[in-house]
């Protein structure tokens, strides 16, 4: 309605329509600059929201990076934060929501995928913490033992919520909920503790 009347005003204008054609191109301008926007980040392709949303929180992204492996770049990783931080103990220590979003670059069995998490587990883990979380480990894995390999494009999404503890999904369903607020921080350090190549941690973490 509000581009009809501009329109009307200019055919009642048609001696002096200079002013009035800037006028109307002014408040098309503020139109749309007062038009809600989504920020977005690409990293190798893969377009990456600056803000998600996990029930009703509200998540910004904080860091990306790339896991590279067999000679190729394997997926895009990416945390997701209620507000940026850039210390690894401060984010593991809070039990704010969280996403670790990953998005696969190239196709890779799932057996594949779960032996290199497997390997950063031992890697992260104590001989305590594994059996502390002996049964939460093994609801993690079965989330990608099963069903078909990670193709191009697939993602998966790690969230955690305080109180309901961890949700997986990949390709847009969930898969499980693990409930223990200290296993979400637990498996976090895969990416931002000793992760396979430094370069997980110092994109996720990022800096000011």
């Amino acid at each position: 309605m509000r581009f009809v009347s501009l329109f009307r005003y200019m055919k009642s204008t048609r001696r002096h329509p200079w002013p009035h054609i800037l006028a109307f191109t002014f408040t098309l301008l503020l139109i749309s600059l007062s038009a809600p926007t989504t920020r977005a980040e690409h990293v190798k392709g893969i377009l990456l929201p600056e803000i998600v949303a996990i029930d009703k929180n509200k998540l910004y992204l904080n860091g990306t990076a790339v896991r590279s492996k067999w000679g190729f770049n394997v997926y895009v990783i990416v945390l997701y934060l209620t507000e940026k931080n850039h210390d690894a103990k401060t984010i593991l220590a809070n039990r704010d929501p969280k996403r670790i979003h990953i998005t696969m670059l190239h196709g890779v069995s799932k057996k594949r995928f779960v032996s290199t998490i497997e390997k950063n587990i031992d890697v992260n883990f104590t001989k305590a913490e594994k059996e502390k979380f002996a049964q939460h480990l093994k609801d993690f894995m079965k989330c990608f033992h099963g069903g078909s390999s990670l193709v191009e494009y697939s993602t998966i999404n790690i969230d955690f919520l305080p109180g309901e503890g961890m949700r997986v999904e990949v390709d847009g369903k969930l898969l499980n909920t693990i409930p223990d607020d200290d296993f979400y921080h637990a498996i976090m350090r895969l990416w931002i503790g000793q992760p396979p190549q430094e370069s997980l941690k110092t994109g996720l973490v990022g800096s000011d």
